[in-house]
């Protein structure tokens, strides 16, 4: 008998029964976000590796121990991002955007430390 493959650990699946408390709580936010002016922002969920290093340093715990990062066929260096700030600086900087406000709704990406899952929800 084969053996049932597990979701890795820090990984959480939101099921059916989940799902409408979920969609209620991000409805609920952007509706309080929007009355206060801010507007969503949706960045990709892999960016150049450079992005990162550049932000947040070479040589930080981020970088160092906390990044999935891969160099793909066309030999760019592309990380899972760990943070979602220097995407949206990258995102409002590349498309000549001025936002007043941003919110953000981001699965972010890190290898797990005893006090966070893998995939996080920051808001």
């Amino acid at each position: 008998m084969s053996k049932i493959i597990e979701p890795l650990r820090g990984v959480h699946d939101v099921l059916p029964a989940q799902i409408a408390a979920w969609q209620h709580l991000e409805r609920v936010t952007r509706q309080v976000f929007a009355s206060y002016g801010y507007e969503e922002f949706r960045v990709p969920v892999i960016e150049q590796t450079q992005l990162f290093k550049r932000s947040i340093g070479d040589f930080t715990d981020i970088v160092e121990k906390e990044m999935f990062s891969f160099i793909d066929q066309g030999e760019d260096h592309i990380t899972l991002r760990p943070e979602a700030t220097a995407g949206i600086a990258r995102a409002v900087i590349s498309n000549a955007r001025k936002p007043d406000a941003i919110a953000n709704f981001i699965k972010s990406t890190r290898k797990p430390s005893v006090l966070r899952d893998r995939m996080s929800m920051r808001k």
